[in-house]
């Protein structure tokens, strides 16, 4: 590596230095043309095997993003269960006091999950939209008997 110039530098010495740094400049235009060709070369050739390659690292970073997130889940799971085993003690324990029955009862409606619908169609209710007799006035539809909840001997 070359020494910067001088203030006190001669003419010589800066025609030198203007010599050699115009080599340098050469070197460094010649190398990066190289570089740019053989960098064309390679994404010509090899470039299905790099989108092989990317496609594998990207199902495996999205693989190891729901190990991660599974394990999440379980971790919380199990932290749930261990939470609802505590309530369900403390449950025990309020039903033993006298004048806690109601706090045990809501207890056991928050801990007992309600039963799903019988009726997919009216949802236990009883009654679906009719919207062959709508209300105009209101824009809702008047309520019908559930035809799948009526009895059979009905219809």
């Amino acid at each position: 590596m070359r020494k910067g110039l001088q203030p006190d530098a001669t003419s010589e010495e800066v025609r030198d230095q203007l010599s050699w740094t115009r080599g340098e400049l050469a070197s460094a235009r010649r190398t990066i043309q190289h570089m740019t060709k053989a960098m064309g070369w390679i994404s010509g050739h090899d470039r299905q095997g790099l989108d092989h390659l990317e496609e594998a690292q990207r199902s495996r970073r999205v693989r190891e993003r729901l190990i991660h997130q599974a394990r999440t889940w379980a971790g919380r799971a199990k932290a749930a269960e261990a939470t609802l085993d505590e309530i369900h003690e403390l449950r025990d324990q309020l039903a033993g006091l006298p004048g806690e029955r109601w706090l045990v009862d809501r207890l056991d409606l928050i801990l007992t999950p309600l039963p799903p619908p019988a009726c997919a169609r009216c949802k236990d209710r009883g009654y679906v939209p009719d919207w062959t007799n709508w209300n105009q006035a209101y824009g809702e539809p008047h309520p019908k008997p559930c035809p799948d909840c009526q009895p059979k001997e009905q219809s």
